[in-house]
């Protein structure tokens, strides 16, 4: 995924080689955990990463601890 233009749901379904409606499902779900952030709409809709400092990779794979 480059900078300057970012992933097309096309470019995501080449590269996964999944179903347009599995790549729409992975994609918003990347958007709803702030990986991603949409631009766009319809084919001019484009993805990026979220590089906010408030981001954090390890939210996407480890529960959050107990105690807050």
């Amino acid at each position: 995924m480059t900078a300057k233009g970012g992933l097309s749901a096309e470019k995501y379904l080449g590269i996964t080689g999944t179903t347009r409606p599995t790549a729409t499902r992975d994609l918003q779900d990347l958007v709803s955990k702030r990986a991603l952030t949409r631009t766009g709409e319809r084919k001019h809709t484009r993805y990026y990463p979220n590089l906010s400092s408030k981001y954090r990779m390890r939210s996407l794979h480890e529960p959050k601890p107990l105690n807050g």
